[in-house]
């Protein structure tokens, strides 16, 4: 019998969502209504200021093969030279937390990028549509528009065939809207759509479809309580950055089209990417538009466009920004001559359909001299204008992973008819440690010492209310079934492979006639993927008892690594050293990129260290990979590729 390489440290696979491009069949068509509803909601300033303080500001993008190309194609030179740091489709951003500044508004790494880009016509794009009677725009701009581009343009794959959405690569407004609205169709806010990104993820509109319906609807409500659809939306949880087009908080920061506050949005776009701004609607204009004053172009003669907001007390509205045109026109103060400050334009997606009126087919332009709050075109600026973009000037940029890999999941199923008086905190305890650590995250993360165990409050959905209805939106007891990802508590903590964890649920009712039941408790792990169930259930709450508990033991099968962490490989012959290489043995970060590294093998021949250079990892999903070409002395080769999963935890 043949005899093969062994490698005695256990490799064990993460599970790995599958990304697939489906069959071109699966698509749909909705019809138009124009009802032009609208629905975000203004943060104060202290709720724009913890949102802020917690998410990563883009202060640098950098070009990715689309952004060369796209440079190349106008100028008719290969340009990419003068170009260093071309990125990976997924790792173009730069912001404060990389040690990024202010100051690189003014020296980003590319002074020239395409004068124009329009990434509507691209297949990573969908179909214009409209939101109906909700007033769900937050969840249309980020999750129908920017998520589907973004994960279509990352992973690879199309949002449409023809004129017709790919309805598995497109990703519900609904499950958004849903999620945030606090059980009301009165809008939400960005931030609290953003998390619900960032916490739960998405699925798709063939998941969880397209529901426009009437003013009466009760659509507005369900929470897709099916387990199968929760473990989907996981599957797309977002990075979240912002960006902003004023810095310093100037009342003209945009003078021409090549004004430095510009770039990181206009790279964005040109790197493939979309994103959402927050704008005003004023119902003084028709058909709500944001703006007062609309101009057509002597350049693009059939294209509407934006060109001043005023009168801002009736509300909000989130669009998508999809391309730009430095050479667009509109002669803002109307002399019939133009001058710098009237050239350059975003090409806006709304989601009033394609038939809503002064839009062509549902886009519309939106004047870069529009951002500023005084017009920088001599006598045009009218005293009841402000900047185009709301919440202090800023855009939302959404980032899905090429592959998101959770390391363990948790279903419950939880029976209540009072769903905006229910939280929920998810926890691991170290029984071989008693470690006391208490994660609380109120709307993003927040750390601190309570209780001798390690929570986590689901601070979506459940956090934020959601009226007297169940988890499925109608009245009446009835049990749903969610899914939660512990992924972002393991990686805060260090687990130790082969300790004693147990992995519960705490579930507060704060009702007051009412009761809430969790009915099972379930546990994945994704790396062995083995299930444990919880026993003892269900367990209520009571008028004396307003807290419950279920949980599961939990014996760790996943490697935490500090970022000094050296592994040792142990192998059962003795190694060839000539294939003992970084070329056979490599580390792996969870979007693919390959890390490299020197393997170091000890004077037996039989075992190979390998070190986490301190610098290089980052709180992030690692495969340590071993390839059959790795040999022993004899010859012999691993029978097949092994992966070692591990990852870096927060510090």
């Amino acid at each position: 019998m043949k005899k093969f390489l062994a490698i005695i440290l256990s490799a064990v696979l993460l599970c790995q969502p599958g990304i697939t491009i489906f069959a071109e069949e699966n698509t749909e068509e909705t019809p138009e209504n124009s009802i032009c509803s609208t629905g975000s909601l203004e943060m104060n300033d202290e709720q724009l200021d913890f949102f802020k303080n917690e998410i990563p500001m883009i202060v640098s993008v950098k070009p990715n093969q689309l952004f060369i190309e796209r440079l190349n194609g106008e100028s008719g030179d290969e340009m990419s030279g003068g170009i260093h740091n071309i990125a990976t489709d997924g790792d173009e951003i730069v912001t404060s937390i990389d040690g990024g500044n202010i100051q690189m508004f003014a020296a980003n790494q590319s002074s020239s990028y395409p004068s124009k880009v329009d990434n509507s016509t691209e297949r990573t794009f969908p179909i214009i549509q409209d939101q109906g009677y909700l007033n769900s725009c937050l969840g249309w701009s980020l999750a129908y528009y920017q998520l589907t581009n973004n994960a279509n343009k990352i992973r690879g794959t199309y949002a449409r065939s023809g004129s017709s959405n790919i309805t598995t690569n497109v990703y519900s407004p609904n499950w958004v809207y849903n999620l945030g609205n606090l059980g009301n169709n009165n809008g939400m806010y960005g931030s609290d759509a953003t998390n619900v990104l960032y916490t739960y993820g998405c699925p798709t509109i063939k998941q969880a479809p397209i529901l426009t319906s009437n003013s009466k609807a009760t659509n507005y409500l369900n929470w897709y309580p099916t387990a199968s659809i929760w473990e989907s939306a996981l599957s797309n949880k977002c990075d979240l950055y912002y960006g902003t087009v004023n810095p310093d908080n100037l009342d003209t920061p945009i003078t021409n089209p090549q004004s430095p506050y510009l770039d990181n949005i206009k790279k964005l776009l040109a790197d493939g990417y979309v994103v959402t701004i927050e704008t005003y609607v004023n119902t003084n204009s028709s058909n709500y538009l944001p703006v007062t004053k609309t101009g057509r172009t002597s350049s693009n003669t059939s294209a509407y466009v934006w060109t001043e907001v005023r009168n801002v007390s009736n509300g909000g509205h989130a669009v998508t920004i999809v391309g730009y045109d430095d050479g667009f026109k509109a002669d803002v103060n109307g002399n019939g001559s133009y001058q710098e400050g009237e050239y350059g334009a975003f090409k806006i997606a709304n989601s009033w359909g394609k038939n809503v009126s002064k839009h062509n087919s549902g886009y519309v332009w939106l004047s870069y001299d529009a951002l500023n709050k005084k017009s920088s075109v001599s006598s045009s600026t009218h005293s009841a204008r402000t900047g185009a973009f709301r919440n202090g000037d800023l855009y939302y940029f959404i980032k899905p992973q090429k592959e998101y890999k959770p390391l363990l999941t948790a279903t419950v199923g939880i029976n209540t008819r009072y769903r905006g008086n229910v939280n929920v905190r998810l926890g691991i305890e170290d029984v071989d440690n008693s470690r006391n650590y208490y994660e609380k995250n109120i709307t993003y993360t927040e750390y601190t010492s309570w209780e001798g165990d390690k929570t986590m409050d689901s601070c979506v959905a459940f956090g934020l209310g959601g009226g007297d209805y169940n988890l499925s939106g109608t009245t009446g007891y009835s049990t749903g079934y969610v899914t939660f990802d512990f992924s972002s508590l393991l990686q805060k903590f260090e687990l130790e492979q082969g300790h004693n964890y147990k992995i519960y649920i705490k579930l507060s009712d704060y009702s007051d006639n009412g009761t809430t039941a969790i009915n099972s408790f379930s546990l994945k792990d994704c790396n062995s993927g083995n299930s444990f169930q919880s026993s003892g259930l269900p367990v209520s709450t009571s008028s004396s008892n307003k807290n419950i508990t279920a949980n599961v033991a939990y014996l760790s099968s996943i490697l935490s690594a500090k970022k000094d962490k050296v592994f040792s490989l142990t192998f059962n012959s003795l190694l060839n050293s000539e294939t003992a290489t970084d070329e056979n043995i490599f580390i792996k970060k969870s979007n693919g990129d390959s890390v490299s590294i020197i393997p170091t093998l000890n004077k037996n021949a039989e075992k190979v260290s390998v070190a986490l250079e301190t610098g290089i990892y980052n709180n992030d999903f690692y495969t340590i990979n071993i390839s059959t070409g790795l040999k022993s002395k004899g010859g012999n080769s691993l029978s097949d590729i092994r992966t070692v999963p591990f990852y870096v935890p927060f510090h």
